[in-house]
């Protein structure tokens, strides 16, 4: 599940970052940046939910 959690991390710095350099003339740089930042932070927290929510539950866990 962690490496799921990383691949998804991964792909929406670089989406991210791939709009900051395409579209530099669109927005404000900061504007990128802090998305790429906190698409980390995110996604950290959605898989804590996740985990919360079927340890409440009493459910085994079934990955999708």
């Amino acid at each position: 599940m962690l490496r799921l959690i990383l691949a998804i991390i991964t792909g929406m710095v670089v989406m991210w970052l791939v709009g900051l350099i395409t579209m530099k003339d669109a927005g404000p740089a900061w504007y990128s940046l802090l998305g790429a930042a906190l698409s980390i932070p995110g996604a950290l927290l959605g898989r804590q939910i996740y985990y919360a929510r079927h340890r409440r539950q009493s459910n085994p866990l079934t990955i999708v």
